[in-house]
């Protein structure tokens, strides 16, 4: 698990970083929504937001990494 490789301008319990797939899971706000996609160009990850809960959710559990819908393309409502 790839934690800081890259600098990121957040709090480090904000956000988690997933090096295999090039994406950052930002806590959500509506203002990082807005800016999702320039903040994506800026550090060349895709920002993906999310609630906190997730974040922690994910950086405790490794294997959630490969289940989410950005991951499989699959809905599990």
């Amino acid at each position: 698990m790839s934690l800081r490789k890259k600098k990121f301008p957040w709090n480090k319990d904000e956000y988690v970083v997933i090096e295999e797939h090039k994406e950052v899971w930002l806590r959500g706000s509506f203002m990082r929504a807005m800016a999702a996609k320039k903040m994506g160009e800026q550090y060349g990850y895709e920002i993906l937001v999310a609630s906190q809960d997730f974040i922690d959710r994910l950086r405790e559990d490794p294997s959630l990494r490969e289940t989410t819908f950005h991951v499989t393309g699959e809905r599990h409502d």
